[in-house]
């Protein structure tokens, strides 16, 4: 792309998709690692909770990559507002399963077998992450905690993981999702990075793209701290906006008009 060639990029800096190993450690990141790895002792579930556009997802995946397969069977699940059923559905396709049957009743024994069997004949924990939990219905909240019910031995067998945006919080407050909210350990917020954040968080995606100099001038990261709202899905929206803005003027630094120019192409 035109920004690549003009500041000579060896790679994307903004891109979604950069190595778990070269993810910036901010704060809120070794928060969730720190409380995952809490509640995998424990066993119980872990809420991970922030604004649209936070950092939840990028916190959860740089947390799971220090896991090893062997030791921990990752699940990720994307809520829906769907049935338990569907739930229990993408459960079973994650543990690897063919469902003999749709009956909700089946497909929950049948995952729960799966479940036991790999901690207690392969010693390896199962940890189910869902991603969009504010999205499950309230039905859906009132029976899931069953999933974690292993014929009364209280061995720690699995751990549940919601991940959300505030709005799960409330639901977890309704008389129906208490047995589940009573099996919460640990919760994480994953918060706007500050502006001194924010700065450090682009000068270094700037180095692992291979640039070593600051090519975001203060007012443009004072911009892009103010258009994001220290979050970083529009951070890096804005950053890359900004990158392409400042080369096709053919500029060797991004501006906060750069960032504005790039802030008037987004929703």
């Amino acid at each position: 792309m035109r920004h690549r060639q003009h500041f000579g990029f060896k790679s994307e800096p903004f891109a979604k998709d950069i190595a778990t190993k070269d993810l910036l450690k901010l704060p809120s990141m070794i928060g969730v690692k720190e409380r995952l790895d809490y509640c995998l002792n424990l066993g119980g579930i872990l809420i991970v909770f922030g604004e649209v556009g936070s950092g939840k997802t990028t916190a959860m995946r740089w947390s799971l990559s220090h896991y090893h397969s062997s030791d921990i069977k990752i699940v990720s699940i994307v809520a829906t507002s769907g049935s338990i059923a569907e739930f229990y559905k993408q459960l079973s396709w994650g543990l690897d399963l063919a469902p003999k049957s749709l009956s909700r009743t089946t497909l929950l024994c049948e995952c729960r077998t799966v479940i036991k069997e790999l901690a207690t004949s392969r010693k390896q924990r199962v940890l189910v992450c869902v991603d969009e939990a504010q999205l499950l219905r309230r039905d859906v909240l009132a029976e899931l905690h069953t999933v974690m019910n292993f014929e009364h031995d209280g061995a720690n067998y699995m751990t549940l993981v919601l991940c959300g945006q505030p709005a799960l919080l409330e639901n977890l407050q309704y008389r129906a999702a208490a047995p589940l909210a009573s099996r919460v350990m640990s919760k994480a917020q994953v918060r706007a990075l500050t502006q001194g954040e924010m700065e450090e968080y682009l000068n270094h995606h700037l180095r692992v793209a291979g640039i070593k100099t600051q090519l975001f001038e203060p007012n443009a990261v004072v911009a892009i701290q103010q258009g994001s709202a220290g979050g970083l899905r529009r951070a890096n929206q804005l950053a890359a906006g900004g990158l392409m803005a400042a080369a096709i003027e053919n500029c060797r630094s991004v501006t906060a008009d750069h960032i504005r120019t790039a802030a008037s192409e987004l929703i």
